[in-house]
């Protein structure tokens, strides 16, 4: 299925060269893609050692509130009462024209739109230029940007030690659905020079306006702003933490032990509980200057929580994020709608 899929796709790009093999061979001082590609995000690699943020999950989480006297213990109990969820849930189809019978394709198209690839066609061919390549590169399509990636789609699919073999020449590792869609020299070509934004105008570290995510912050845009436009979630939201397995040089690389995956990228994550539906996720780049009074788990919570706290969700975390402080700021936040005559009466706090 995923292989029609794929070339279904690569069968509508227009102006796309297809051919049975390696295409034409890679110039020689273009170099290795795997040596000088230049999609990392690291570029002070002098300063990565020190910088490299060990463990920062196993801090303490905040202390319950309480020992410091700031919310005294008592035996004087009442009930709380929240508010009646009654927010709309499930797909926005407001916002998009497809059903059922649409294709895989058109669902992938909300996420990863025509105008994107544009972009993407646009940042790839200005590195390029800046880079001075040969005159045998020759400038990378929005058909040929859409094949890209559907191939780094599929190599998460169909798994090969190395992606050489995919145009490999055995008919045991030869993939059809990738080789035939496009010549591996191409592939190698379009990765070299693949871009999401000019590196030229990136500020440098240190600078005002520095951003360590500067050169994937366009896609970062694009998928949040695209979860949160095609679907609303259900009452019970949950907030974690995730990680995405990197082991290159990245100063915000993180290592955590006794986890699943110990190395890599941490994403602090909200996700509707019973789907996994991603609403609101933040890249964690290390320590920053924002003040955090009541610690970061409570800012993280608040933080990607907020577009969602007039609506009397249910919020579910672990205990790195919990804390009296929290739940007090959690069911003192009054909602800004308008409810229902019939509801104003079991209107409380939210949680």
């Amino acid at each position: 299925m995923a292989f029609n899929f794929l070339n279904r796709i690569c069968s509508q790009q227009p102006g796309v060269d297809v051919d049975d093999g390696l295409g034409t061979p890679v110039d020689e001082e273009e170099g290795d893609i795997d040596q000088e590609s230049d999609i990392d995000l690291e570029e002070n690699r002098d300063e990565i050692d020190s910088d490299l943020d060990l463990e920062d999950s196993d801090t303490d989480p905040e202390p319950l509130a309480g020992a410091d006297g700031v919310f005294p213990w008592s035996d004087d109990l009442h009930d709380v009462e929240v508010g009646l969820f009654t927010s709309g849930t499930g797909p926005k189809i407001e916002n998009f024209d497809l059903d059922h019978s649409s294709e895989p394709t058109e669902f992938f198209k909300l996420f990863i739109p025509d105008t994107f690839i544009t972009t993407l066609a646009t940042q790839t061919n200005l590195y390029a230029t800046q880079q001075g390549a040969p005159a045998s590169y020759k400038p990378v399509t929005e058909g040929e940007l859409n094949i890209f990636l559907y191939i780094n789609l599929m190599f998460g699919i169909h798994q090969l030690p190395s992606y050489f073999l995919y145009w490999s020449s055995d008919p045991l590792l030869h993939v059809p659905a990738v080789a035939s869609v496009m010549s591996r020299n191409r592939y190698q070509q379009i990765s070299r020079y693949f871009h999401l934004a000019d590196s030229e105008a990136q500020p440098a570290r240190n600078e005002p306006g520095f951003d360590p995510l500067y050169k994937i912050r366009p896609a970062i845009e694009q998928v949040e702003q695209a979860c949160q436009t095609y679907y609303a979630p259900g009452c019970a939201l949950a907030v974690d933490e995730a990680m995405i397995p990197f082991k290159g040089r990245l100063y915000f690389k993180q290592y955590i032990r006794n986890k699943p995956t110990p190395w890599g990228v941490k994403v602090w994550c909200c996700a509707e509980s019973s789907t996994g539906y991603l609403t609101d996720f933040v890249f964690y780049t290390g320590k920053c200057d924002t003040p955090m009074p009541n610690g970061l788990g409570h800012h993280v919570v608040m933080s990607l929580t907020d577009r969602h706290l007039d609506k009397y969700h249910h919020v579910y975390m672990d205990n790195f994020f919990s804390s009296v402080t929290l739940a007090r700021d959690l069911l003192n936040v009054r909602p800004t709608r308008a409810l229902p005559q019939d509801q104003i009466a079991d209107t409380g706090q939210q949680s």
